[in-house]
């Protein structure tokens, strides 16, 4: 018993002994810095700078989620959906027989939320801003394509507001987009650090 308890005195002298350096030893106290990660370094201490020298850069922006990034397609048209509202044809299953009042009247509910904001809205398979897109990317005319920070989609987000197409985008009374846009900005690796947006 005497020996469990001089043992518990002990212990926390035993463990203030092994704090490192970089720790808290008081209250009050704070470790120092992390300088693992600052503007130069980036996350988890990686070692590539960012070139701190400010380009102006050109090109066409398109949506960052987009899975075929392939330069044919990131260099096609946006796809023309179709706003209008899809007649019904009236016609059936083969080898079934509907009253065409009924079809027309289960057509129009099932129909009822394909309006033209939902329908702009859905993802474009040449990688076109519509109304869902949320991160952009930059693709240069020399077939680079360099993703936009958190900073630039929001200016991005805020400058396709201010512009007829992306306000008729948004909409729902226009097409998705692929603008040309400028911007000033640093490169970093596949990024862009975008400082400000010159010109949509």
């Amino acid at each position: 018993m005497r020996a469990l308890t001089l043992l518990l005195l002990c212990l926390p002298a035993f463990a203030q002994q092994n704090i490192p350096e970089n720790q808290v030893r008081d209250r009050g106290q704070t470790r120092p810095p992390d300088e693992s990660q600052s503007w130069t370094r980036g996350r988890f201490g990686t070692q590539q700078p960012i070139n701190a020298k400010l380009q102006d850069l050109s090109g066409t922006l398109i949506d960052a989620s987009c899975q075929d990034r392939s330069t044919i397609n990131l260099q096609q048209r946006p796809q023309q959906p179709n706003l209008a509202a899809q007649p019904s044809s009236g016609k059936g299953a083969p080898g079934v027989k509907v009253d065409p009042k009924t079809v027309q009247r289960e057509r129009s509910d099932a129909m009822a939320h394909q309006t033209p904001d939902v329908v702009t809205r859905q993802p474009d398979r040449a990688c076109s801003v519509t109304g869902a897109t949320r991160g952009y990317a930059l693709l240069l005319p020399n077939g680079r394509l360099l993703n936009l920070d958190e900073g630039g989609n929001t200016l991005v987000t805020q400058g396709m507001q201010s512009i007829p197409d992306g306000r008729a985008m948004l909409d729902g009374t226009g097409p998705a987009v692929k603008p040309q846009v400028t911007v000033r900005g640093r490169v970093v690796g596949d990024r862009l650090v975008v400082d400000k947006l010159l010109k949509l």
